[in-house]
């Protein structure tokens, strides 16, 4: 290489007149290479005026005298030797020491050497599984831009917009394309989405979403009446039959004090009546046997009794048939939502699926 004045960084000797640390020295440690080329960068825009950063020939050379050990010696070495190639007038394509061609072929054969592909093939697993979280969209983006470029996927490559689309949150995606004109780049899909996150989020603390909430869990509060209505009806078990005389109440667990003072003054234990006792109540004739026999029990007095008790009267039920109409079939839950989805005016559906995307408590909603 000709002689030359400039101050050129040498093994050992960084160069004078430069500003900032100097990168870290690079020995070949694949997980550090990216480190050491953003190390150097910075430390080329501070120092873009001098001339031995500015002049991409020089700048090569610093870049070199940072790489140094046995692991790096004959790379270093075949670049010294690529590089004055590059610069020989006596040589076919050779370039000045001015073309910034040097730089950007130096950066590439860096990267095709060091490139820690184990880093490479992270951030792409990471980039499939990275979806975005809540309301977030700022961390979300940053996150898949330094992923995107660890992976080295072009920022507005089809695919790279593809994969960002599909990782933003549902109804944030179909706000988007509920609009007349898509967004076209990277660009323009990261600036849509922090708009549309930022309605959503004005929505919600203006509380316009508290109508269709409140409506929705009216509405569920008819349907499940309904449904226990029908659910009593399917069961056979029949409601209670109110008759000229009141309604037939169910049995009440008396205290010692009710049990001794209706005792005394001769009062059903059942209906609070006199002249009759509580397993003798023609109320409490369609009462199941064993209930009769338990409060016929907690009437009696608590003496000793008899070794031998009367025989208890054989009593033959009535057997009454009757036509059973077998219900309808049962709905499944996705059949009820679709039910309720097609009742829905235009600002209902619109309000519902706002709110099941952003992961509303469909409980308290009423869902």
């Amino acid at each position: 290489m000709s002689a030359n004045t400039t101050t050129v960084a040498t093994i050992g000797n960084p160069p004078s007149g430069l500003k900032g640390v100097a990168p870290v020295i690079f020995q070949g440690n694949r997980d550090r290479a990216d480190n050491f080329m953003n190390e150097f960068r910075r430390y080329k825009l501070l120092n873009r005026n001098n001339e031995t950063i500015n002049i991409p020939f020089y700048r090569v050379l610093t870049a070199l005298s940072y790489i140094r050990g046995p692991l790096v010696g004959d790379w270093v070495n075949a670049q010294d030797q690529w590089l004055e190639g590059r610069i020989d007038r006596s040589k076919p394509h050779s370039v000045a020491e001015t073309d910034e061609v040097l730089w950007s072929e130096f950066e590439a054969n860096f990267k095709a050497a060091w490139r820690d592909t184990a880093k490479t093939q992270n951030a792409y697993d990471q980039l499939l599984k990275l979806t975005m979280q809540g309301n977030d969209i700022d961390t979300y983006t940053a996150t898949f831009e330094r992923l995107a470029a660890a992976a080295e996927w072009e920022p507005d490559a089809k695919g790279t917009i593809a994969r960002y689309r599909e990782g933003l949150r549902r109804n944030i995606h179909r706000k988007i394309l509920e609009r007349e004109r898509w967004p076209s780049n990277m660009e323009e899909w990261k600036e849509a989405a922090r708009k549309e996150v930022n309605r959503s989020k004005e929505i919600e603390n203006a509380g316009l979403n508290r109508f269709f909430r409140n409506q929705t869990t009216r509405d569920n509060s008819q349907y499940q009446t309904q449904k226990q209505s029908n659910s009593t009806r399917n069961s056979g078990i029949v409601p209670m039959e109110v008759d000229a005389t009141g309604m037939t109440l169910p049995f009440k667990k008396l205290t010692d004090e009710e049990r001794a003072k209706y005792r005394a003054e001769g009062r059903c234990f059942r209906c609070r009546t006199q002249g009759h006792m509580a397993r003798n109540c023609p109320k409490g004739s369609n009462r199941p046997k064993d209930a009769n026999l338990r409060e016929a029990n907690a009437t009696a007095p608590t003496t000793s009794l008899p070794s031998v008790n009367p025989p208890l009267p054989v009593i033959t039920p009535t057997i009454t048939t009757s036509t059973v109409t077998s219900p309808g079939p049962t709905l499944t839950i996705a059949q009820k939502i679709q039910a309720l989805e097609g009742q829905m005016n235009e600002e209902e559906r619109g309000a519902y699926l706002d709110a099941r995307d952003m992961g509303e408590d469909f409980c308290s909603a009423g869902f």
